[in-house]
């Protein structure tokens, strides 16, 4: 993971960024998922950025950790058990409360018709698995942007 951090397309991405020169630290980000490995790789980088992070391992955790905490931008995987991704990001988008916290789905499913459920359930953005630090960075950057 260094090696992805130093490429200096990402460095100029994220010196660059609104979200860099507002501190980092101020933005709190939800990472969903129910693989442990992935989530705390995730969970990682953005603490290696700078980000407060926030872990849950299914639907149903991120609906509470949301409610509890409202971070500033969800990390949201699709296949969990008891809810998955499209579940919960359907649910958050739906809630008046919540429907302003952009969610970044990520799903190993590259079928148009799931990727056209994640887009429906009112993602953000979606991502496809595996997808590089970059590609989630500059995506987790540009949304952050647009609402600092």
């Amino acid at each position: 993971m260094g090696g992805e951090l130093s490429e200096p397309s990402f460095r100029s991405l994220w010196q660059a960024s609104a979200v860099r020169r507002s501190e980092p630290s101020r933005f709190t980000l939800l990472v969903v998922d129910d693989f442990d490995d992935a989530r705390l790789l995730y969970a990682m980088f953005f603490e290696e950025l700078g980000f407060n992070v926030i872990e849950a391992s299914d639907g149903q955790e991120a609906l509470a950790k949301v409610a509890e905490q409202r971070p500033d931008l969800v990390v949201m995987d699709v296949a969990m058990p008891r809810m998955d991704g499209i579940s919960a990001t359907s649910a958050l988008k739906g809630d008046v409360e919540t429907s302003r916290i952009p969610i970044v789905v990520l799903t190993g499913n590259v079928h148009g018709a799931a990727l056209d459920r994640a887009r429906a359930s009112g993602a953000n953005a979606v991502l496809t698995k595996p997808c590089t630090p970059l590609e989630l960075g500059k995506t987790v950057i540009d949304l952050l942007s647009a609402t600092a």
